[in-house]
């Protein structure tokens, strides 16, 4: 009966005793891992603002983060001159400029392109075989 009471006790010793580097590795691995996914997204992230910040001359229209469209008129450090209107000019930090604003010809040219499914000749309806000019059909 001694021998059945030291059974679990035995049972952990052996389980605390082989554990000892596995157990460390794990958690250090899991952490490395983490911390990677958390600080590539972010440097990607700076890298893409710096480059935005880079591009900003004057001309440029753009939206701020609070969807003001405008023109840049004016660049003076981390202070932007934002025309939104004729004769309107605001002030802005250069922090608060979202994205670049593409031109409406642009997205109309984009809309004018037929989309995969109509390159693909999915969704066409069959048509007629078109008819000759001079009205006489071969057949």
């Amino acid at each position: 009966m001694n021998a059945l009471a030291s059974l679990p006790n035995t049972i952990v010793l052996a389980a605390e005793q082989s554990g000892g580097l596995t157990g460390l590795i794990l958690p250090a691995v899991l952490m490395i891992g983490l911390a990677y996914m958390f600080i590539v997204p972010q440097r990607k992230q700076k890298q893409k603002a710096a480059e935005f910040m880079s591009k900003l001359e004057v001309g440029s229209e753009v939206v701020t983060a609070g969807g003001l469209y405008g023109t840049i008129n004016h660049i003076e450090g981390d202070v932007v001159h934002l025309e939104v209107d004729t004769d309107v000019v605001i002030r802005i930090s250069k922090g608060s400029l979202a994205r670049f604003e593409t031109p409406p010809v642009e997205e109309a040219q984009d809309a004018a392109k037929p989309g995969l499914a109509a390159q693909l000749g999915f969704g066409k309806r069959a048509q007629p075989p078109a008819e000759p000019a001079d009205g006489k059909s071969d057949s």
